[in-house]
């Protein structure tokens, strides 16, 4: 199973409550170019899973519009702050069947998550810019024995 790590892209820097925060016009684009890297990349999710928080969700569904993916994003409230990789490796399993799939989350729980999926011990090793994504795969589902196959930054993106 393939794993793609995004963080949501740019986002308002105040909102009446956090998980109402939407992406500014610089956010939309950013989301636009991760779906355009995947695409040239040749990467098409079988499910896409967001965190509920609006930034995120956005980003998702820029990515999938992007990408003509014609199914639904996924809610799940693990890709939020505060989950451990435990719970959210448990949502992942359920869906064994798929080859690719795309987690729009969070800082700092994507580094945490990454970290803890490949079996290192210190998450700050890897920094998530906005629209970040990193790509792990393993073939056991199970923390610690991922491999990481790329990071790549926005401005990475961006030359695709």
């Amino acid at each position: 199973m393939n794993l793609y790590l995004i963080r949501h892209a740019t986002a308002e820097p105040k909102a009446d409550m956090d998980a109402q925060r939407n992406l500014v016009s610089e956010g939309k684009e950013e989301a636009k170019i991760v779906g355009k890297g995947f695409k040239k990349l040749g990467i098409k999710p079988d499910v896409i899973f967001s965190s509920p928080l609006n930034r995120a969700l956005q980003t998702a569904k820029i990515i999938a519009q992007t990408l003509k993916f014609e199914n639904e994003v996924v809610i799940i409230p693990e890709l939020e702050n505060g989950h451990s990789s435990s719970e959210l490796l448990e949502v992942i399993k359920k869906y064994d069947s798929q080859s690719s799939l795309f987690l729009v989350g969070h800082m700092p729980s994507l580094a945490e998550f990454l970290s803890d999926f490949i079996g290192a011990s210190r998450p700050q090793a890897f920094p998530f810019d906005k629209g970040g994504v990193a790509a792990i795969r393993s073939e056991q589902l199970r923390l610690g024995i991922w491999e990481l196959r790329f990071m790549l930054r926005q401005s990475q993106l961006r030359r695709y």
